[in-house]
């Protein structure tokens, strides 16, 4: 409740929307918009809990839109899909779910500036009524059924945008378009894996989230930069070498959800024997503390390499 009493006043809820405190209330809702930080989101915690529960047991039916970026701690999976196999396991598929997820930031919304994200549901009535709400605001949605994508959209971006901030730091500016089409490219990787539609690697919950939360300062890339020994709002002790447990507090005490992120993709990736060079040097920097410049070399070796086979083909 106080953080609602501290909004910017021009910010405004369309018509018939509210924000409320008192979970409880969802029971009266038609649209409940679930966003809070991803390690409250989980499947195993309270809040998935209660909402099944007035599922199965009332008359509460609304439909339920995921915010939340980041994976479930029990399953992990991403968020979105995770609820998805909840409800439909508790509730018997009688759930509406859906997950918007692109790049939405608060200030841009706040400032009327035209933001356009991702809807992704298995049910076009579910999508339909959230576009609904939506319709004469600066929030354009576009919708589509492949909730495994747009739920890793907001994962994927969060572990790009610390490798991007690092890559700031350490490595001349003409590396970074670089680094940023190699991830695109192992975002592709990572979504084929999870079964995601081809086509939502250029939606606005993949593509065009990364590429925006990279051209600011978002909280995962101000982390990547402190990484790096920057200064930023984490440590103003700049040139610095971070170490792991260093690393970890930070990371802990700032909820930065990419870090999480990075552990989870990085153990799939291992244990599927997944081709994401970029990963594995952001997983090495963030968790295990290793010595800069760990990424920007990958950088430079994969590039180095397809330089010297398209040199070899050409002579071919």
């Amino acid at each position: 409740a106080e953080a609602v009493q501290n909004l910017p006043h021009k910010i405004s809820m369309p018509s018939g929307a509210e924000y409320i405190a008192d979970i409880g209330t969802i029971r009266e809702a038609d649209i409940a918009f679930v966003a809070v930080a991803a390690k409250y989101a989980g499947t195993k915690g309270w809040l998935c809990k209660r909402i099944c529960d007035w599922i199965v047991y009332t008359d509460c039916k609304p439909i339920l839109v995921m915010l939340s970026k980041g994976f479930d701690a029990d399953s992990a999976m991403p968020l979105g899909m995770a609820w998805v196999k909840k409800l439909e396991e508790r509730t018997g598929g009688k759930a509406k779910f859906a997950v918007l997820s692109g790049p939405t930031f608060a200030h841009d919304l706040a400032d009327g500036k035209l933001c356009v994200a991702s809807i992704a549901s298995r049910g076009p009535a579910v999508i339909r009524a959230i576009k609904r709400i939506f319709r004469k605001t600066n929030l354009r949605l576009i919708g589509t059924d492949d909730v495994s994508g747009v739920s890793l959209g907001g994962c994927l971006k969060n572990a790009g945008a610390i490798g991007d901030g690092y890559m700031d730091v350490v490595a001349p500016s003409e590396e970074l378009p670089k680094y940023r089409r190699m991830w695109l490219g192992e975002m592709k990787t990572i979504l084929d894996f999870f079964g995601a539609a081809e086509r939502t690697l250029h939606s606005p919950a993949v593509k065009d989230d990364f590429l925006y939360t990279v051209s600011g300062s978002s909280r995962n890339r101000e982390f990547g930069r402190f990484i790096a020994g920057a200064k930023t709002y984490f440590k103003d002790d700049d040139g610095k070498y971070r170490s792991r447990a260093e690393i970890e507090e930070v990371a802990r005490a700032n909820t930065v959800e990419g870090f999480e992120s990075v552990r989870v993709l990085y153990k799939i990736a291992q244990e599927n024997s997944l081709r994401v060079p970029l990963l594995y040097g952001i997983y090495a920097l963030a968790c295990l503390g290793a010595c800069p410049p760990r990424l920007f070399y990958t950088i430079w070796y994969q590039n180095a390499k397809t330089r010297y086979l398209n040199i070899k083909n050409k002579e071919a």
